[in-house]
């Protein structure tokens, strides 16, 4: 009785690796760095006109034009605040070497350096928004795109409260 238990549970265990369920195709869109993916795939402006209806294709747009625009802005902020961070501590570098306290102090390398430092964090702190701004609009997006979906529950073998088995997850 149990070798034919035993080849029994052998045969379904066996036979639970070939088995085909039907499984609804179930595309889901991901939001990762300003893009959105279907299915691991980056969608692009010819797919999203066909994904998308026509608002939610502008928002598309909009949202990656906003993340795009604000990684230039961020880009060159992050440029012109190194610039004037270079031009400060030259200044400081210089002034500390030819030290001598009867000399009148030229301060405009560092009124240059500190302007240019202020006007790049400026500009950091607008690109940070604008990329915000394009991240919130796109994510807006993959959330209606998914409450769309329809909804497939799962069988999976997982833990119960009494111990291991089947389990359907709606």
């Amino acid at each position: 009785m149990k070798r034919i238990l035993l080849i029994i549970l052998a045969m379904f265990a066996l036979s639970s690796f070939y088995g085909k369920a039907q499984i609804a195709d179930v595309r889901t869109l991901d939001y990762k760095s300003g893009n959105l993916y279907l299915d691991g795939n980056k969608v692009k402006k010819a797919a999203a006109r066909d994904l998308f209806d026509n608002d939610m294709y502008k928002d598309f747009k909009g949202g990656r034009r906003k993340w795009n625009a604000g990684v230039g802005v961020l880009s060159f902020g992050g440029t012109v605040t190194t610039f004037g961070a270079i031009v400060f501590i030259a200044n400081a570098a210089e002034s500390n070497k030819n030290y001598n306290p009867d000399a009148p102090s030229s301060g405009v390398g560092f009124v240059i350096g500190g302007s240019l430092m202020v006007i790049g964090a400026v500009f950091d702190l607008t690109g940070g928004l604008l990329m915000n701004s394009g991240k919130k609009q796109l994510k807006g997006i993959r959330d209606t795109y998914n409450a769309n979906l329809p909804y497939t529950p799962e069988l999976a073998l997982g833990s119960t409260e009494n111990g291991i088995g089947l389990c359907l997850y709606f």
